[in-house]
């Protein structure tokens, strides 16, 4: 019997206690009277003066605050609704300059002044993704409110903007009840058999040994997920970079994988090789993670368990960091059906911008009619479905018109946590308040796992060989050697399509794609760019 998948399906499109707040830091005279009114705050609150960093020396005379409020009425909702006790705290996003107040301010209307201040005086305005980032807030509000009307009543204000939050998953669940383990793979069992199977399934062993083939050594790839255990000995010198938490972010998150999702991401990417079990990544290509989960499950009344969803704030800093960290290849196995914030939005293009490929799941959600998912519905972002062994769309994996190819996404063995972690918890009560009870464990050390988060990172690595081989090539030339060289599946090849919403432009092909030959069902010469580069025919 199927497994259910966490798709997403028992998630709104939006957190229901979230706003995204903007300052507009480009209007001078805001930005003047807000730092003003700040420093009102600070004096009020007792904070001492040397935390103040730059707000103390900002060239604005002290305002009461009252002052501000009458000339901005987004201000005044905000301010209104932490008298009532309706707001739980205000999170500047961007980096706030060294010795400003920590930013993570209780919801009370002095508070509100100096978080929006605060997040005028970012770290380092003259990196993108900072200056993105500046002057955005995020507003937790308690349970109840009415989002739409409150994101109208501060629109009226022209120098403020707020937005409802989407929501962000993973895209994956464990493809067996029985957890692999350490222990060698039983030769005669089924496991042997699939171990490997996707890799076989794109060619992999022939792409490696052509003579084009080269290690994405100088490649640059970022996985934005739930983490990595850079305990796990596979990992050793493969990963560069790995940021977990934030000193200026209210957020509890610590080194810890312990869902373990990004742990398998990476691991089909760029993992060592188990000798015993025949697990490994595909490629040797350095590894820059980003933590995007808080250690917090969020509760899913629909579904009675708490499980782990994108943190806003883990997930924009995070984005903003990417931006400035000048990467070739982003894995985002996440998403969700509300469309991106204007902040999201900005950087997934200020990351284009720079160069960066970004590859993303096309979701788990086919049995619900394949709601678009973001960011891979986003323009210009590598999307990708699912495939089983025998080619054939994945049971789970949607369909649509934005996706750009398929890849093996079914019993996809990689890495887990060495250590012990869970995917989410049971609910119980402790009287009428709802509470986490039982732990839903999940393996370690290795396991196969279904969804369309497992095949996004074979595209991934794919494009990073490609650009060891070929250079760093526009997203359009991208996906014209996807297009060209990636395999017509049966269905696809049976009905003569060019192009198949369950496929996009066919199963990845790993080989074809270094050397540049068209795949199965393909015609059409080589591009002239690539075929220049190359120097051969087809």
């Amino acid at each position: 019997m199927q497994m259910a998948y966490f798709s997403g399906d028992a998630l709104a499109d939006t957190h229901d206690n979230l706003l995204l707040v903007n300052v507009d830091g480009r209007a001078g005279a805001l930005a003047a009277r807000l730092l003003g009114a700040a420093r009102t705050a600070a004096k009020a609150l007792h904070i001492d003066p040397s935390r103040l960093g730059s707000l103390r020396g900002a060239d604005a005379p002290d305002v009461a605050i009252a002052e501000v409020e009458a000339e901005h009425p987004g201000l005044a909702v905000l301010a209104s609704l932490a008298r009532q006790g309706q707001i739980e705290e205000v999170q500047p996003l961007a980096p706030v300059a060294e010795g400003s107040v920590a930013p993570a301010f209780a919801g009370d209307p002095l508070g509100v002044h100096l978080a929006l201040a605060s997040s005028l005086i970012v770290r380092d305005p003259e990196r993108i993704g900072q200056s993105i980032l500046r002057g955005t807030n995020l507003v937790k509000l308690r349970s109840g409110q009415r989002l739409d009307r409150l994101r109208r009543e501060i629109a009226e204000d022209v120098s403020m903007r707020a937005e409802a939050v989407p929501v962000r998953y993973l895209m994956a669940q464990p493809s067996r009840s029985r957890q692999a383990s350490r222990e060698p793979v039983d030769p005669k069992g089924e496991a042997a058999r699939t171990v490997g199977w996707s890799f076989d399934a794109i060619h992999w062993p022939a792409a490696r040994a052509d003579p084009s083939y080269r290690e994405p050594t100088e490649v640059k790839v970022a996985v934005l997920d739930t983490g990595i255990d850079l305990d796990h000995p596979l990992f050793a010198g493969r990963v560069m970079r790995y940021d977990f938490s934030y000193p200026d972010l209210n957020v509890v998150s610590g080194p810890k994988d312990i869902v373990g999702h990004g742990t398998h991401v990476a691991g089909t990417i760029a993992a060592g090789l188990d000798t015993r079990t025949g697990i490994r990544g595909l490629c040797e290509c350095p590894l820059h993670v980003w933590k995007i989960f808080s250690d917090e499950p969020t509760l899913i009344h629909s579904i009675g368990e708490y499980r782990f969803v994108v943190d806003p704030r883990l997930y924009l800093r995070a984005l903003s960091e990417c931006v400035d960290a000048e990467l070739d290849v982003v894995n985002l196995s996440i998403g969700g059906t509300g469309a991106p914030s204007e902040e999201e939005r900005m950087l997934f293009n200020a990351l284009q911008s720079s160069g960066a490929l970004l590859v993303a799941a096309m979701g788990n959600s086919r049995q619900l009619g394949s709601p678009r998912m973001y960011p891979a519905a986003h323009v210009d972002v590598v999307a990708v479905g699912a495939t089983d062994p025998l080619d054939r769309v994945a049971t789970f994996s949607n369909r649509g018109p934005h996706i750009t190819v398929c890849a093996p996404g079914t019993a996809i063995w990689s890495t887990l946590p060495i250590t012990e972690g869970w995917s989410g918890f049971k609910i119980e009560h402790e009287g009428s308040r709802p509470r986490p009870g039982r732990k839903i464990p999940r393996g370690t050390w290795f396991d196969a796992w279904d969804g369309t988060s497992m095949a996004t990172p074979h595209v991934t690595a794919a494009l990073a060989i490609h650009m060891a081989v070929y250079g760093k090539r526009g997203i359009d030339q991208v996906i014209a050697a996807l297009r060209h060289t990636s395999d017509a599946t049966p269905t696809m090849t049976g009905g003569g399509h060019a192009f198949h919403q369950d496929y996009g432009h066919g199963r990845l092909n790993l080989y074809n794609l270094v050397t540049n030959r068209p795949g199965v069902g393909k015609q059409g010469n080589v591009p002239d760019s690539q075929q220049a580069a190359r120097g051969r025919n087809p």
